[in-house]
């Protein structure tokens, strides 16, 4: 079996073919191992208009997978299944939940999948629709994550995207304690979202957890001192005479 794997683009924000539409949105076609996967739909017209002018033929797609329930991932589902209407659908469990995009000095607005996306999913049988909570292949060599989990505040969304347009309080605080261990160090921007309005009630649950809040300087050993590569300091061991 032929197990080379051929990627295409079918819409971004960029084309560098100017025959190509482009969008903000993501779309890509994987052929593999005799299977055709469409990776996310985009957000308007685009994937449609491009794939054909790649001649990829959407109705042969057996699988979709669904990254996330964003609008620009999410907005040609309806399209695609009046193509298809074989391919298995492959997505996170809470992929029609809401979501914000929270900027400051703006209104919240929401990003979530557009109510025709949902519309059209609810539509086809339960039978097509697969939810991932663990990693699955679909073949030998062609697997899923599923979803990943974010374990240590280094790993944020990406963005100002939260999952309700009021709750960006919460949402900080326990972003802000989740996993905390002692010996943590905690960094907070002063322009941030919700920083302000947060910062009391992380203290409170630190506390609560048993923790002991001291700044920085508490924490660092005074003197020379070495780092070693797992980003530890050490008292920097005296210089001994030998003969």
């Amino acid at each position: 079996m032929n197990t080379s794997v051929k990627i295409t683009v079918l819409v971004d924000t960029e084309s560098f073919d100017e025959n190509l539409a482009k969008e903000h949105g993501f779309s890509a076609w994987i052929e593999t191992e005799g299977r055709h996967i469409l990776f996310d739909t985009g957000q308007t017209g685009g994937m449609l208009v491009n794939a054909e002018r790649l001649n990829i033929d959407l109705k042969k797609a057996d699988t979709l997978v669904l990254s996330h329930g964003h609008f620009d991932h999410t907005g040609q589902i309806p399209q695609f299944l009046e193509l298809n209407d074989h391919a298995r659908i492959y997505c996170c469990a809470d992929l029609d939940r809401t979501r914000y995009s929270c900027k400051i000095g703006t209104a919240p607005r929401s990003i979530g999948m557009p109510d025709a996306s949902k519309k059209a999913l609810s539509s086809i049988s339960a039978s097509r629709i697969h939810e991932l909570g663990t990693p699955r292949y679909l073949t030998p060599r062609v697997g899923m994550t599923g979803p990943v989990p974010r374990e240590s505040l280094l790993e944020d969304t990406g963005g100002p995207f939260f999952l309700d347009d009021h709750r960006g309080v919460d949402d900080l605080i326990e972003r802000a304690t989740k996993n905390s261990a002692s010996g943590d160090i905690v960094l907070f921007h002063n322009d941030s979202k919700y920083i302000v309005q947060a910062l009391p009630g992380i203290l409170a649950k630190y506390q609560a957890e048993g923790f002991e809040v001291v700044p920085v300087s508490e924490l660092l050993l005074q003197g020379e001192t070495t780092i070693d590569n797992t980003g530890r300091q050490h008292q920097k061991e005296p210089a001994t005479n030998t003969i």
